[in-house]
């Protein structure tokens, strides 16, 4: 029985890091959305009819309440003409800052 109980207290740490360590990617993610959205000058009701979602799911990814799936970070990614990893960019083992090419654009936000 000490084993079992032991391998259940050495499990709980590591299952709250792992919701911690997924939460604050989450939190990174819903930055970056708002952060290209603001960069580009966008409302969120210019994101949300660009790529046919609404104003609310807008809202809750850049709060971090929902984070979008990957067929949103895709049209997320060709709306501002970026990599879905661009969306990471802050994360552990990523750069900070946004640069933004292309379009008559260059510039970096931060």
């Amino acid at each position: 029985m000490e084993n079992a109980e032991l391998s259940d207290k050495q499990s709980k740490p590591k299952v709250k890091k792992e919701e911690e360590e997924e939460q604050a990617l989450q939190d990174i993610v819903a930055r970056n959305i708002k952060r290209y959205r603001k960069a580009f000058n966008y409302s969120q009701q210019d994101v949300a009819h660009a790529i046919g979602t609404s104003i609310s799911a807008v809202q809750k990814w850049e709060q971090g309440v929902h984070k979008p799936s990957l067929d949103w970070l895709l049209a997320l990614s060709k709306l501002y003409d970026v990599s879905i990893e661009a969306f990471l960019e802050g994360a552990p083992g990523m750069d900070n800052p946004i640069k933004i090419k292309g379009k008559g654009r260059s510039k970096t936000v931060r």
